[in-house]
């Protein structure tokens, strides 16, 4: 093949076809234009050896009519005959014959036989004379000596009229031969010059229209083919430069549209599929074979992020991916959703196979990971659901994905660190939350809500202390729990008009209560709010309510979602006067980083580390060595789930400062509190 620079290019075919059609019309023009100027000078020709053959005829009549007159006069002066009749007419003629001498005369520059002819003719200009002499002859009666004169005349002048008549008609012939030739000549030259422009426009044709102008509609074809994602086009090579620069230029683009397209499904961290691929396996995906859906998250990637920095996040995502990938079965997909969620897409969907695999991902993922230097013992989550796809049907990733979502979601609630199978109950739990979410927001403004108050006791006469929970009873569901519809408000964004409608209410109740501390629990949305702590501490110094009286409690998730951000606004909430407790201590894994990123006043130690101390002296040993660190750091600790009198005695022999359960009081109606600390039974309850 030739190189680039050696290939015509199509401008330069299209001005060299274009200069040779205009070459052949300008010569076609010029043949026209001398064509017409040659004819003119021939019908010029012609039309004056017709005017010479016209004069031809005039002489060869004048000598006629003076050569009958002559004779007449002869024959007449012999018979007596009127003369001056006769000699009217010799004049007559001889005046013709000289007309038509001067036409022959002014002729005669054209044309050298036309004045040797003339010559020939020129004794007529003595023709009065010669009338003259043969009335002289005739007067004299020599007729006879006239006569000879007047045929030798007539006979010279015949001979004159041949010549000129020969001549016309010979030029007559060669000047409409030469116009027949010109015109013949000039018609071939002309058919021939038209027959090479069209033969060049053909060429042309051929040459460009056949050869450009389908490439054209072919690469034209082949980029709207790459525009939708099509790379397996033939591009061969083409005649012509610019063609051939579109095809090298394509061909390039192709390469990197699909080395691009090869990225773009695959994740760039962890050289795994990612969410396009996993969408496009789905839609590949044979509805005829069983399919399932695993979905993998890492626990406590965030705090791990946080704690560490992104590049050992970065390294333990990747890791992940490998475990992943070698616990995969044949004929699995792993796919990188993003963060640090993984989905794996398996060819098989009997439960006993879905669980030994959940199990065999759960054992591999516990191993410790070595993450640039840092040694992590992590655990994941997974959420383990059926194919469900329908002939026809779009495929909506979010909706395949759903099952396995929801039963990840139910991993989790159980603890992490395991798998959940999905079931219809969970979807049934998920129709739930949603027409929980769908009535929330006309149950806030409606006042559909309303809050309980629960008291915590302290171990040694403090103040007295009650925790806001906010309750709801749906019309048609009856009593929502608080988890319930603190998940739904999160999920659907109402959780800030919630925490602000619980506050507000909270608020109003204490100012009703002057000896009283309440307890709030705050969301992450609430305290990523940028102007939360000054409109808290506006709603309290309306209200008349020192903000020491107000403890705000708070979840290791909220720290977690923006650390630098809600360490600075936890520490001016505490400069303000604002107490913070850290609830839900020893449930999650960030729990002992968060005393160690901030100064809390107050821990509440979950109800899963109380509840089995007197069955396994574990538990125990755990319970105790987290109420001594939380004294040791200066905090106040919080047990809750007390529910009998032992329990309560046990707990503050350990050293909690406060106690909160059913064993004193369930969640009372804002009316009832100040009756609960005024009346015996919470004092039996304390002496108990």
């Amino acid at each position: 093949m030739l190189r680039m620079s050696q290939l015509p290019t199509v401008a330069y075919e299209f001005r060299r076809a274009s200069m040779a059609v205009a070459l052949c019309m300008f010569i076609v023009v010029g043949v026209q234009l001398f064509h017409a100027y040659s004819r003119e000078g021939d019908r010029a020709q012609l039309a004056k050896a017709r005017a010479v053959e016209g004069l031809a005829h005039a002489l060869n009549e004048a000598g006629a009519q003076f050569h009958v007159a002559a004779i007449d006069l002869i024959n007449e002066r012999n018979t007596g005959i009127d003369v001056a009749e006769r000699r009217a007419e010799m004049q007559a003629a001889a005046a013709d014959m000289r007309a038509s001498y001067r036409e022959l005369r002014e002729l005669a520059p054209y044309a050298t036989d036309i004045r040797n002819i003339a010559d020939e003719v020129a004794f007529v200009s003595k023709a009065t004379a010669l009338v003259e002499s043969v009335n002289s002859s005739v007067a004299a009666h020599q007729g006879e000596a006239a006569e000879d004169r007047i045929e030798d005349f007539i006979e010279r002048l015949a001979v004159g009229i041949d010549r000129v008549e020969n001549w016309s008609v010979g030029e007559h012939r060669r000047a409409a031969a030469k116009l027949d030739a010109t015109d013949r000549g000039a018609s071939i030259f002309i058919i021939a010059c038209t027959l090479i422009a069209f033969g060049v426009c053909f060429y042309f044709h051929q040459r460009l229209f056949r050869g450009v102008f389908p490439v054209a509609n072919y690469l034209r074809q082949v980029i709207v083919a790459m525009s939708n994602g099509q790379f397996d086009r033939g591009l061969p090579d083409q005649h012509f430069r610019e063609p051939q620069q579109m095809t090298v230029a394509l061909r390039k683009l192709r390469a990197t549209a699909q080395r691009e397209q090869h990225y773009a499904r695959l994740d760039f961290l962890t050289d795994l599929p990612n969410r396009r691929a996993l969408a496009k396996a789905l839609a590949d995906w044979p509805l005829e074979c069983p399919g399932s859906i695993l979905i993998v998250d890492i626990d406590g990637f965030k705090l791990i992020n946080d704690s560490f920095g992104h590049p050992v996040g970065d390294e333990l995502v990747r890791r992940i991916g490998e475990r992943l990938a070698d616990a995969a079965p044949v004929g699995a997909l792993v796919a990188r959703l993003g963060g640090d969620e993984f989905a794996m897409l398996v060819p098989f969907d009997a439960p006993r196979q879905l669980a030994d695999l959940g199990g065999q991902i759960v054992s591999s993922c516990a191993r410790p990971v070595d993450a640039l230097g840092v040694s992590l013992s992590i655990s994941v989550s997974i959420g383990i659901a059926p194919l469900v796809m329908h002939a026809g049907q779009e495929l909506e990733l979010a909706v395949v994905l759903r099952p396995a979502d929801l039963a990840l979601y139910a991993a989790k609630a159980n603890g992490r660190n395991g798998f959940a199978l999905f079931t219809s109950d969970m979807r049934v739990q998920a129709d739930l939350m949603n027409l929980i979410e769908s009535d929330l927001d006309s149950a806030i403004g409606a006042g559909d809500l309303h809050l309980a108050f629960q008291p915590i006791v302290s171990t040694h006469g403090g103040e007295d202390e009650v925790e806001a929970l906010v309750r709801w009873s749906h019309p048609t569901l009856g009593a929502v729990s608080p988890e319930q519809l603190i998940a739904v408000a999160e999920r659907s964004g109402q959780m800030e008009r919630l925490g602000h409608w619980i506050v507000d209410t909270a608020l109003d109740a204490l100012a009703a209560w002057p000896t009283l501390v309440i307890s709030l629990n705050l969301s992450p949305r609430q305290l990523r709010a940028p102007n939360f702590a000054a409109t808290l501490t506006a709603q309290c110094r309306a209200r008349g309510i020192a903000p020491h009286r107000v403890i705000l409690e708070i979840t290791e998730s909220v720290a977690v979602d923006d650390v630098d951000r809600t360490m600075l606004m936890l520490s001016l909430l505490q400069t303000v006067g604002f107490r913070v407790a850290l609830d839900d201590f020893g449930k999650g894994y960030s729990s002992l980083w968060m005393l160690k990123q901030f100064a809390f006043d107050r821990i509440k130690i979950d109800r899963s580390l109380v509840e089995d101390i007197d069955l396994s002296a574990q538990a125990r040993a755990v319970l105790v060595a987290a109420v001594n660190m939380g004294r040791q750091l200066g905090m106040e600790v919080v047990a809750e789930g007390i529910d009998s009198a032992a329990l309560a005695k046990e707990l503050q022999a350990i050293g909690c400062t406060h106690l909160q359960g059913y064993w004193f009081s369930h969640p009372l109606r804002q009316d009832a509190v100040v009756g609960y600390y005024a009346g015996p039974e919470r004092k039996l309850r304390m002496a108990s």
